[in-house]
């Protein structure tokens, strides 16, 4: 399975990762030049996000042997520009269309923009952090479907569910 989470901040991986065993995860391939996340990341699987191709085959690979995989639709984190959601990147699609497993969409909300994209790694909230993630229903890509319609699909999906406002 594939589990998708919109991705607000830096913690969300970690949230995600804490509740569902054995998941590897595409991740930002500069972070695989970091020396204290390499050996975690190579030992757990981990996948770099670039090159594309290598990117994509190695989901497919994983998914097909059984795996499960944390894949992020927005393929960064959520710029403020875009409001409550990034433009969905197209590798979700191939990846669900070519391993035939079913995507978990993770809606992540949160009131703060602690560690949002551009906030700085040394500064700390100045008030109470708030999360709430809901497990939406499962989505396979159809069978006769095409890559951006299923895209955008998806992402209404996440619009609608990330409407309201969290507690």
């Amino acid at each position: 399975m594939i589990v998708a989470p919109n991705h607000p901040a830096l913690w969300d991986a970690v949230f995600v990762l804490a509740e569902v065993d054995h998941m590897a995860c595409v991740l930002k391939a500069s972070l695989m030049c970091n020396p204290i996340l390499f050996g975690g990341a190579t030992a757990a699987g981990f996948i770099p996000n670039e090159p594309t191709h290598k990117m994509l085959r190695q989901c497919i690979d994983t998914l097909k042997e059984g795996g499960r995989l944390l894949f992020f639709p927005e393929g960064t984190r959520t710029r403020p520009e875009h409001g409550r959601l990034n433009p969905f990147q197209g590798g979700l699609a191939v990846v669900a269309k070519n391993a035939g497993v079913p995507i978990w969409p993770v809606f992540v909300e949160t009131n703060s923009r602690y560690l949002n994209k551009g906030w700085p790694l040394w500064h700390l909230p100045t008030e109470k952090v708030r999360l709430r993630m809901t497990v939406g229903e499962p989505l396979r890509f159809p069978e006769h479907g095409e890559a951006q319609p299923f895209i955008d699909e998806l992402r209404q999906r996440y619009l609608l569910a990330l409407e309201s406002p969290t507690a």
